[in-house]
């Protein structure tokens, strides 16, 4: 152990290892990236990791950097949880459901909680965050907040633990509150009064901001509102630990059926898929989800499908009802049914848990996982903004892209909220396949844009989308971003190289088959 880690542990409650085996593991994700940390923290309190911070911002005045990256499980796809200086791991001892309000439907939580425990929790009052049904079980929650943007509108209020060490409480301030707050002398202060002025300097590249763009820290655009108050909040929410690091949080839930009502439909062509999902969508399901034909070719071959699935099968919608009353859910069971049998569908329904529905669950996954030996799973766009209405042309771009490369690309998406997931399988021990990924992702990249949507459309873009997402954004609009960080993250401690454009050459070095 060096002298630093040492250091550490002697004015820390939790532990720092330098262990081998353990830096191993934290240098990976869910993206073939491999970033191993000089070290990891398990911190076991808020304070420990305001310390850790502190001491990072204070080598850095002396000239001295040592990147700081927070981590939860580990499921994100874009590398934004990896760094090569200091990981600090929220997930073993801050994982802590703190308080729920059934009344007032409000939870606490510290960050390192799991999607999994959360929901379950809540599932014991009734409750649940609606947005968290298409996020992993075993992600932190914090993590979620650092990565997706669809966490905005549930958040409340957030404890931020700032690049210097000291507490940040965001939320929304009235615009009186907010006059007092720009007259503090503080960091936090600082920060209110550098926002300000960003918005007041930029206007015109602000309006630039695509609105459904996850790119950079787009939070800006709902920071400051037209009756003159300021909130902070939606600038952390995506921003990946780039800007402070969540500490706690507080998030608004909704009450929810205990049952839930699964639909699959089987259509003959995404044509007609794409058609009822106009009509669907006025009867307001919880959650529509659309597999593709090639995915759907890949589970076939694995065994792996539902038993409504036949030959001519080329798209898959499933329909998730979560109505108060069951037979509110019914009502739309058989409404939904309807429409999807005169655009020529098989309709099955039923439980999730149900023999008939089941498998749906495990397809995606094994259809990425039947590689027979070729290479490893590798996500090109995660939920990229495709809109609706180009859904076809998308599809069909990404299956000839998939022919020119000579390479499976999967499509799977929340066709309603305009998210679409590619997902390839590559050989990262040759060179050739690891210039492959920034091929692909840069290919779609391009149909995407060409498309009038974008790369990062809800997750954000950590390291791998980064080099295709920002040569596409506008000059002025990164100006606003650089400024941003440099507002929070003067010494730029806080997850070094993430929010920013990617260099090529240090990502594909990093690429490694596992």
């Amino acid at each position: 152990m060096n002298k630093l880690a040492q250091y550490l542990n002697q004015h820390l409650i939790g532990e720092v290892t330098t262990d081998p085996v353990v830096l191993k593991r934290h240098g990976m994700d869910g993206s073939p990236l491999d970033y191993a940390p000089q070290m990891v923290t398990f911190a076991r309190s808020v304070s420990d990791i305001r310390k850790l911070l502190r001491f990072t911002w204070q080598l850095a005045e002396k000239g001295h950097q040592l990147p700081l990256t927070v981590r939860g499980s580990g499921t994100s796809v874009s590398g934004g949880a990896l760094g090569t200086g200091v990981v600090v791991s929220v997930k073993e001892y801050l994982g802590s459901i703190l308080e729920f309000d059934p009344k007032q439907h409000l939870v606490r939580l510290q960050p390192g909680a799991t999607v999994g425990s959360l929901q379950s929790s809540l599932g014991l009052y009734g409750d649940t965050i609606l947005a968290l049904d298409s996020t992993a079980v075993d992600a932190t929650v914090g993590g979620w907040l650092s990565e997706e943007v669809s966490g905005r509108d549930t958040v409340k209020e957030l404890e931020v633990v700032l690049a210097n060490g000291d507490l940040l409480h965001a939320r929304r301030l009235s615009k009186r509150e907010f006059s007092k707050k720009k007259g503090e002398q503080s960091f936090e202060a600082d920060l209110y009064r550098g926002v300000d002025m960003l918005l007041e300097d930029h206007v015109e590249a602000i309006e630039k901001i695509a609105s459904e763009d996850a790119l950079g820290y787009g939070g800006i655009l709902q920071v400051k509102a037209q009756d003159g108050s300021f909130d902070l909040t939606p600038l952390f929410i995506g921003s990946q630990g780039t800007l402070g690091v969540i500490s706690e949080m507080i998030l608004a839930t909704q009450t929810t059926s205990e049952e839930e009502t699964t639909l699959l439909a089987a259509f003959e062509s995404l044509d007609s898929a794409r058609d009822a999902l106009d009509e669907i969508d006025k009867i307001n399901p919880s959650k529509v989800e659309l597999i593709g034909d090639a995915v759907i070719e890949r589970a076939v071959i694995a065994g792996k499908v539902p038993s409504i699935l036949s030959d001519s099968t080329r798209a898959l919608l499933v329909i998730a009802l979560r109505d108060n009353s069951l037979r509110a859910q019914g009502k739309k069971t058989k409404r939904i049914t309807k429409i999807c049998e005169q655009h020529g569908a098989a309709v099955t329904s039923g439980a999730r848990e149900s023999l008939d529905i089941a498998p749906v669950g495990a397809m995606c996954d094994v259809a990425r996982r039947a590689n027979e030996g070729k290479g490893e799973a590798v996500v090109i766009a995660n939920e990229a903004y495709v809109p609706l209405v180009r859904a076809e042309e998308f599809v069909k771009t990404i299956n000839e892209l998939a022919k020119k490369r000579s390479v499976p690309l999967l499509v799977t998406s929340r066709p309603l909220e305009n998210r679409w997931t590619v997902t390839s399988q590559l050989n990262l021990t040759t060179v050739s396949g690891k210039q492959l990924v920034f091929k692909l992702i840069e290919d779609c990249a391009k149909i995407i844009s060409d498309l009038g949507g974008s790369l990062v459309g809800n997750s954000s873009e950590g390291r791998m989308a980064s080099i295709s997402a920002y040569s596409r954004l506008d000059p002025e609009v990164v100006m606003v971003f650089t400024e941003l960080k440099k507002l929070f993250d003067p010494y730029g401690t806080l997850n070094v190289g993430v929010k920013q454009p990617g260099e090529l050459k240090e990502l594909a070095k990093r690429l490694n088959a596992r």
